[in-house]
């Protein structure tokens, strides 16, 4: 995959989870739960 594929990939993913996300708030998309909270991190590391 060549990097100007890469980048093109990169422009649709963010533009499907834009999509997704709606018109939901960037900190109320990141306090969803769709991450692992500092507990599961800190047990991953």
């Amino acid at each position: 995959m060549t990097q100007n594929d890469q980048q093109q990939l990169g422009k649709i993913l963010w533009s499907i989870a834009d999509d997704l996300r709606g018109s939901m708030n960037a900190d109320d998309f990141r306090h969803s739960g769709l991450h692992p909270g500092p507990e599961e991190v800190q047990e991953a590391g």
